[in-house]
């Protein structure tokens, strides 16, 4: 699954970065594990707030995806395949 090009109109109009207590709670009824990842999770790490999130990322077992996605119907995804820190990075 790819997710669609946005408009910068249309990000801005769509687009409220969730906290991870919102994620939390979305997730409620889903069995899968999970977790925050990047940014906020540095932020939840060190008990801070280094800075405003524009966006929360998570992380879920790729096989266990489907489960997840059912839980947030209508939502679109942007789905990182394989293992991407594996691959070498080329010299620019």
């Amino acid at each position: 699954m790819i997710g669609r090009p946005l408009s910068a109109e249309e990000a801005a109009g769509l687009w409220a970065a969730w906290t991870p207590a919102e994620v939390a709670e979305r997730m409620a009824g889903v069995s899968a594990p999970w977790y925050v990842a990047a940014g906020w999770a540095l932020d939840l790490f060190t008990g801070g707030d280094a800075r405003e999130h524009s966006d929360l990322e998570i992380g879920i077992p790729r096989e266990r995806f489907d489960e997840v996605a059912a839980a947030f119907p209508g939502f679109e995804w942007d789905v990182v395949p394989g293992h991407p820190w594996l691959e070498r990075i080329s010299a620019t």
